[in-house]
């Protein structure tokens, strides 16, 4: 039996301002095509556009000797090229900035 989906206050949690969630496009971060930083995913940390995978979870993967082509690998090729270089991206900004 598929799970019953939990509900915010008289609508399902997967819509959003009464539009099904596949309408819901997370904010950019700054000028990023592939970043984006929204409260409704993951809670605000940085994340990779179309999917719920954080910038931080792709940078431990780095940390761990895990080549990009692995980390491709492992999510089932859902991320870019172009979004693993804007995480690079980031990673050297906010590493910059501390």
């Amino acid at each position: 039996k598929p799970p019953h989906p939990s509900f915010i206050g008289n609508r399902p949690s997967w819509t959003k301002r009464g539009n099904a969630m596949s309408d819901w496009q997370p904010r950019r971060y700054k000028n990023y095509a592939w970043i984006v930083a929204d409260p409704e995913l993951l809670g605000g940390k940085l994340a990779i556009r179309g999917t719920r995978l954080s910038v931080e979870l792709i940078l431990e993967c780095l940390s761990n000797d895990m080549k990009l082509s692995d980390i491709n690998d492992a999510f089932h090729y859902s991320l870019t090229h172009a979004a693993l270089s804007e995480v690079m991206l980031v990673a050297s900004e906010t590493r910059a900035q501390s």
